[in-house]
């Protein structure tokens, strides 16, 4: 560790130059390297072979998994057949089939590192896509996490893969859900941007918003929470998958995500472009939503 508080890799030699003889001393020269560079590059190259090695499993993961979904369904479309609309049977194999179908995002989230899979933008409803998340999210937070939704109610629409989208806000309340292990509560808010406000890209933009009340991330972490693979969950309970894969969303359909936090409080940002119809200017589309 160097005086400024940087950790380095350092290669320490010590060649002989004369041995020792009877009555007269050895002689060698010590001499250091800094390796920093090349150790850094080799960790690359190991995390390049690891996103290569997925790419490989995630197509034979996609294609045994959507035939064991297919197989789901179908049992559930049949059953569904024979009890009677409106009762608490036909709930569960409600809630079956669309557990099914949310199962899909599964492989995407491996699709989506090997660069393998096929993303299909087109105009989605902020408020929306919240809402038709929002039954399945109460499920999945439990019943020590309180979930509130802030809806701006402005109709705003963005361009971006559904299935992509709902990867991004399950992944943000998987992860503030974690942080809250004694219970809690989390907020997803949507919000108009309008063109330049405080001073993010242009032209407007609609912006996704969850908080946890969680333990927080230290600020030294908080510039490698998007790194894949990055983690801090202990051993075992983490794969550095999710927030990676929220970062690699949002950048392939244009916008930003950034994460402030202190003890008790941490916001998720995600800033998606404003789907403006055609014919229309930037400014003219954000005044009109």
């Amino acid at each position: 560790r160097r005086q400024d508080g940087r950790d380095v890799w350092r290669r320490d030699e010590k060649p002989l130059i004369r041995a020792a003889t009877a009555g007269r001393a050895g002689e060698a020269i010590g001499r250091w390297t800094d390796v920093t560079a090349r150790v850094e590059l080799e960790g690359q190259l190991r995390q390049a072979q690891k996103m290569e090695a997925i790419g490989v499993l995630a197509g034979g993961v996609a294609h045994d998994f959507n035939n064991l979904l297919m197989v789901i369904g179908t049992s559930a479309e049949l059953l569904r057949l024979e009890v009677p609309p409106g009762g608490p049977q036909a709930e569960l194999i409600d809630e079956i089939l669309e557990a099914g179908n949310r199962a899909v995002a599964v492989p995407r989230q491996l699709l989506l590192h090997s660069r393998a899979q096929v993303v299909m933008p087109q105009a989605v409803d902020a408020d929306e896509a919240v809402r038709g998340l929002e039954k399945m999210l109460r499920r999945l937070i439990g019943e020590d996490v309180e979930l509130t939704t802030e809806l701006a109610g402005h109709g705003a629409r963005v361009q971006i893969d559904p299935g992509q989208l709902e990867q991004c806000l399950l992944n943000l309340v998987v992860n503030g859900r974690d942080a809250m292990p004694q219970g809690g509560a989390l907020t997803i808010a949507t919000r108009l941007v309008e063109a330049g406000v405080d001073g993010r890209a242009s032209p407007a933009h609609v912006m996704f918003t969850v908080n946890d009340t969680g333990c927080g991330i230290a600020p030294e972490l908080i510039a490698r929470i998007f790194e894949p693979f990055f983690t801090t969950k202990p051993k075992g309970e983490g794969t550095g998958l999710g927030l990676g894969i929220v970062a690699q969303i949002v950048a392939k359909h244009g916008g930003q995500v950034g994460c402030t936090s202190a003890p008790g409080r941490t916001v998720f940002e995600v800033w998606l472009p404003l789907e403006v119809a055609d014919g229309a200017d930037g400014a003219a589309g954000a005044g009109a939503a």
